[in-house]
């Protein structure tokens, strides 16, 4: 399916990745397993380019800029 992205372009948007990152804590345990945060980027889509997208977030007072490609991209709450 073909998305037009250009569409949204300065909106919030919210990504859900399909990156998720293991975290595991204190000794290995069979009866515990590993803990998985997904990964989720907001902000403001600044650009639209032919293999991703760009997000413009503030934090700590600095503008910072996330480059997401669009095989990572699970899902899209769009605000």
């Amino acid at each position: 399916m073909k998305f037009d992205w250009n569409k949204f372009v300065n909106r919030n948007i919210s990504v859900i990745m399909f990156e998720n990152f293991g975290v595991v804590y204190g000794k290995k345990n069979d009866d515990q397993p590993p803990l998985y945060e997904i990964s989720v980027k907001t902000g403001k889509l600044t650009e639209v380019f032919d293999d991703g997208i760009l997000l413009e977030t503030i934090r700590e007072n600095n503008i910072v800029h996330t480059w997401i490609p669009f095989a990572s991209i699970k899902s899209v709450d769009i605000f």
